[in-house]
């Protein structure tokens, strides 16, 4: 039928929805890693128990393993680091671990698979391993497209992600918090009575 309206695939939904987000975040992603993220989005949405998995074991697991299954299980870690730093940052409190945690984890996973996958041409790994961040913040700007309040429980895990690491979607959710008045309650202590 002529004219008739044609949905979109899911990859070209995620690619409209990753352009979204880059003019949010006020960054630009080249092509490759934008395209890796959709991949990984698409991917994520098949399997996101994976998300639920312990990153740390499995790292120093991949770290131990032999031939070609080390570099992909290295390459699942730091796609779950990226996830759960972009998608799921106020997850990572409730893990008793911190947003940073997973930065250094998911870079450092990366950089172990650059040694394996990448070439001159193609430096795909070495990029997520440099431009986690970027990516990061990307990912946090998808859940912000639709959601009022920062991703970041707080003020200081925001200033800390922005002190650190130079993201600006924790910039932007410090710029939030502080520009939200602050109420103060102090409730005097048992143990120092007022005479």
């Amino acid at each position: 039928m002529k004219g008739a309206f044609q949905p979109l695939s899911s990859e070209a939904q995620w690619h409209s929805l990753l352009h979204e987000a880059q003019a949010k975040a006020a960054l630009q992603l080249n092509e490759m890693l934008e395209h890796y993220l959709v991949v990984l989005l698409m991917r994520f949405t098949r399997r996101a128990e994976s998300l639920c998995q312990a990153v740390a074991p499995g790292y120093l697991e991949a770290m131990s393993s032999e031939g070609q299954q080390r570099p992909r299980d290295l390459r699942d870690i730091g796609d779950t680091c990226l996830l759960l730093a972009g998608l799921f940052p106020g997850r990572t409190s409730s893990l008793a671990v911190n947003t940073d945690y997973y930065i250094g984890l998911g870079r450092s996973a990366y950089g172990e698979v650059a040694h394996h996958f990448d070439t001159d041409e193609h430096p795909l790994f070495t990029t997520l391993a440099q431009r986690f961040i970027n990516a990061m913040d990307v990912l946090m700007a998808i859940r912000l497209l639709n959601e009022r309040d920062s991703l970041l429980p707080d003020a200081l895990s925001a200033h800390e992600l922005s002190l650190r690491h130079g993201s600006q979607s924790a910039k932007h959710a410090l710029g939030k918090h502080c520009a939200q008045p602050q109420s103060v309650i102090i409730e005097p202590s048992s143990n120092h009575a007022l005479h």
